[in-house]
């Protein structure tokens, strides 16, 4: 009994320690499972050689509690999301700095890919066919799994 009160004060601990941003998408959806890192350029505007399509949209709002505060880390996951859909590039629509002491990187970016390119056309092959996962993937499903089965053996244990 005892052993079961301290598993649901970690559970509690756990879901509070979890919070991110709000991730607002407009036109896809991805998993993070999709996730790969294909080194996505984001661009101050939309090149005129070519007819470029938009793929959607990205906004990065509400971090009050989030993980993701900075320039960088938001970048990170546009880079992750383009490359997930297949992007050819991104714009950073509009951004700002919010929240007062604890500052965070708030923006909406779209993102477009050469009309050539894209998914209506039959000639097209997806550039992430063979992805696999980063090292950082890989040791967190690891830490995950690891998790699941300690917790696992410990309700088995006392059950």
């Amino acid at each position: 009994m005892q052993m079961k009160k301290y598993v649901l004060v970690l559970s509690c601990l756990l879901s509070l320690v979890s919070c991110s941003h709000r991730i607002y998408r407009e036109g896809y959806s991805v998993k993070k499972s999709d996730y790969w890192d294909c080194d996505l350029p984001i661009k101050a505007s939309i090149p005129t050689d070519k007819m470029y399509i938009p793929l959607g949209q990205i906004r990065f709002e509400d971090c009050k509690n989030s993980k993701i505060k900075t320039k960088e880390q938001v970048l990170s996951v546009i880079k992750k999301e383009g490359c997930a859909i297949d992007a050819e590039f991104a714009i950073i629509e509009s951004d700002s700095l919010a929240g007062g002491e604890n500052l965070c990187y708030q923006c909406k970016a779209s993102y477009y890919v050469e009309q050539t390119k894209s998914k209506s056309n039959p000639d097209y092959k997806s550039p992430n066919t063979y992805k696999t996962l980063s090292p950082s993937q890989f040791a967190l499903l690891s830490v995950g799994l690891g998790v699941s089965i300690t917790l696992l053996f410990v309700f088995l244990s006392f059950n």
